[in-house]
């Protein structure tokens, strides 16, 4: 099924001073707060078709990771607790004590690390596509991971090679509009974003794949939150049967397959994503 062409309105940029920085976020609507947190190499702008539509029930709330879109790239490297304190030191900052999550991919493990080390304040996860559950990857972070690509990124990158990235996690990047892709790439090929990329991706790959240090898959029985996880059946970045993975070790998991579907489901098939979304966290 193909997703509805009609625009949603751009949610509005706000700006926070947090520990590490400047940090830009959108927060829009009334109700029960959810903050959705992006993936690599991402930003706000992954959640566009998204925050605009829950809004109309919830706080709808997304922020830029440090480094990314256009957030402050802060003093301190990129590690797992790091970002965890990051979000934690956000919800703090917007006087939220207790949230509904979803992240995608990376954005998907920060959330999975929200809801086991600080489980008091994550009500209902949302899991789209998420790292964390096992060492598959797509070769292309792989190879981002070697020594030898250090030159590559330190000569930083064009707006076409961010496109070429851009597309290649989706099942059928024409779905998306031109102009969204154009975005996107621009914001990843800033400076500080290629060095934030850089970082998370030697944190979290090596040429084997996710590296064990990141992986939840032991702690998965552990997550008390109702969780919903979304993942698309030709997802290239990170394959399908992780889903699988996860919904049989996190307690209270539902789980659903969106078929003809890549790495980032609120961007491919929004509508139903929202549906999905509304559903799960109104229950």
């Amino acid at each position: 099924m193909k997703p509805t062409s009609a625009p949603v309105a751009t949610p509005t940029d706000r700006m926070l001073e947090l520990p590490s920085g400047r940090v830009r976020y959108w927060r829009e609507g009334n109700g029960p707060p959810v903050l959705f947190v992006h993936g690599l190499g991402a930003s706000v702008e992954s959640w566009e078709p998204n925050v605009g539509v829950l809004a109309a029930r919830f706080t709808a709330c997304a922020v830029d990771l440090p480094g990314f879109g256009r957030s402050a790239r802060g003093s301190l490297p990129f590690t797992l607790p790091g970002a965890v304190r990051f979000l934690c030191d956000f919800l703090d900052a917007l006087g939220l004590e207790r949230v509904h999550v979803a992240g995608n991919s990376m954005g998907g493990l920060l959330a999975l690390k929200l809801a086991l080390d600080c489980s008091a304040r994550v009500d209902r996860l949302a899991l789209l596509a998420t790292a964390g559950v096992g060492r598959e990857v797509t070769l292309a972070l792989r190879l981002a991971s070697l020594p030898l690509v250090d030159r590559l990124f330190s000569a930083g990158i064009s707006i076409g090679q961010a496109e070429g990235a851009v597309r290649g996690v989706f099942a059928d990047s024409s779905m998306l509009a031109p102009s969204f892709i154009r975005r996107w790439a621009e914001l990843i090929a800033q400076p500080t974003a290629v060095s934030a990329f850089r970082e998370a991706v030697v944190h979290g790959v090596n040429l084997l794949g996710q590296r064990r240090g990141i992986i939840q898959r032991h702690r998965l029985p552990e997550i008390a939150a109702p969780t919903l996880i979304l993942w698309g059946d030709r997802d290239p970045v990170i394959p399908v049967a992780h889903a699988h993975i996860a919904a049989r070790h996190i307690p209270n998991a539902r789980l659903v397959i969106l078929p003809g579907c890549g790495h980032c489901p609120q961007l491919e098939r929004p509508e139903e994503v929202n549906r999905l979304l509304e559903q799960f966290l109104t229950a």
